[in-house]
């Protein structure tokens, strides 16, 4: 291997191990010592290969985070905490895009000899990651246990993300792969996701995974296929939803469907402060507290749609509090920081146009990724990988706030590789 090319493979294992540690609690220095290490050694070294062409592709991203950032700081005039808004503007909005950029560019900038290896690497992360993860759930005797490997063991939603990224790559693999051994390893890996589903044991993460399974129709360019898949995968759906309401109270009070489906009903009789009321009933905490709060939100939405109420998940409880000060009924029963909805948090924190930035922001991702996945590219897998991950995130994040920290990391890197590989493809 000649110098130049040890050189350049420094940084590009570096950002691996900044991808790696994301999934690991309560390393954040690590994190930002090998990804911030990493973009500081391509930029001294292969800052040439930044072109204006490049640029020109990213031209959209720049116009996302301007909306988002020009939204987020007119939220600071009504923030009841300015100087962490700020901070959270500049950790999780910032931060993020640069990441994506970053990302953008190293994966642009590797030479073709080396990017099949690197990225075979990354997504070898994420089976490293799904081994430890199922290491843990046996060390704890199994089901029930929700495991959620180095991230989050003993609850797991947060690790759920992760999961759902796994199998997204294990479909993709299998439908995508540009030979016969990738589409058997992929094959074998889906069976490894399912597990890793069952020991993840959050119901987001099966509600993600099972949307995931009916999108795949999108991963096929010939209408025959779609069609199958399409079949297949409204059939998944049909029968899951099923089985969850005529046997989910085998897996106890929070798979039963049947009794979910019935206490629906509560989110549009009682208040948000009188949902505390049905853990009388023998209710999950975890369901009532977040029918409140998402009604609380609504409430406020309905009468001020469009006025924001100040960057960050973590100040609603305070914001949400003073909002109802007059209406006490209207402040809602929380036993959470956040709102556990990524999509109405957003609204709530930017108004209603923050919610539709989201949305347009996943839809741009999502139309990217799909463009790569019917390429002709030998990387169209990493498209099909990044769409159906980012459609289980999606899913995982209307129950919870997890479009923030590691598992937002890992989203925006992703982002950049996906958009990197399209744009080579274009090339």
């Amino acid at each position: 291997m000649r110098v130049a090319e040890r050189m350049e493979a420094i940084p590009a294992f570096l950002f691996l191990v900044g991808v790696f540690a994301l999934g690991v609690a309560h390393v954040n220095a690590i994190v930002n010592l090998a990804l911030y290490g990493s973009i500081a050694g391509w930029l001294l070294f292969y800052s040439k290969r930044i072109t204006q062409e490049g640029w020109r592709f990213l031209y959209p991203v720049g116009i996302f985070l301007s909306i988002c950032l020009a939204l987020a700081l007119f939220s600071l005039l009504f923030s009841i905490d300015v100087a962490k808004s700020f901070r959270e503007i500049r950790s999780e909005l910032l931060q993020n895009f640069f990441l994506l950029v970053a990302s953008f560019w190293m994966v642009v900038g590797l030479k073709e000899s080396s990017l099949r290896y690197w990225l075979l690497a990354l997504a070898g992360i994420l089976v490293l990651h799904m081994a430890i993860h199922l290491g843990i759930w046996v060390e704890h005797g199994g089901f029930p246990y929700r495991a959620g490997g180095l991230l989050d063991s003993g609850g797991g939603e947060k690790f759920g993300v992760w999961v759902l990224f796994f199998l997204g790559l294990s479909l993709a693999l299998g439908v995508l792969g540009d030979s016969k051994i990738l589409k058997i390893l992929g094959g074998g890996l889906v069976l490894v996701a399912l597990v890793a589903i069952v020991a993840n044991n959050t119901r987001a993460t099966l509600l993600g995974a099972i949307i995931m399974g009916a999108s795949l129709l999108w991963l096929f360019k010939e209408r025959s296929k779609r069609y199958l898949a399409l079949g297949a995968g409204v059939v998944l759906v049909l029968v899951s939803l099923s089985l969850l309401y005529h046997h989910g109270e085998r897996l106890g009070h929070r798979y039963n469907l049947a009794a979910q489906s019935e206490e629906i009903h509560h989110l549009f009789e009682l208040s948000p402060a009188q949902m505390k009321d049905l853990e009388k009933e023998g209710i999950d905490h975890a369901i009532a507290s977040r029918l409140a709060m998402w009604k609380s939100i609504v409430l406020a939405l309905g009468d001020d749609p469009l006025t924001p109420r100040g960057y960050g998940r973590d100040l609603y409880k305070r914001t949400i509090a003073k909002e109802w000060s007059h209406t006490t009924q209207n402040i809602p029963y929380i036993t959470y920081l956040s709102p556990h909805n990524a999509f109405l948090s957003m609204a709530y924190q930017l108004g209603i146009l923050g919610l539709f930035w989201m949305v347009a922001w996943f839809g741009f991702l999502w139309r990217r990724s799909l463009l790569l996945a019917h390429s002709n590219s030998s990387y169209r897998w990493v498209g099909g990988f990044f769409f159906l991950g980012s459609v289980g995130l999606a899913v995982s994040i209307f129950f919870g706030d997890f479009f923030a920290d590691s598992e937002a990391r890992l989203f925006y890197i992703l982002s950049g590789v996906m958009l990197a590989l399209d744009f080579r493809s274009r090339q």
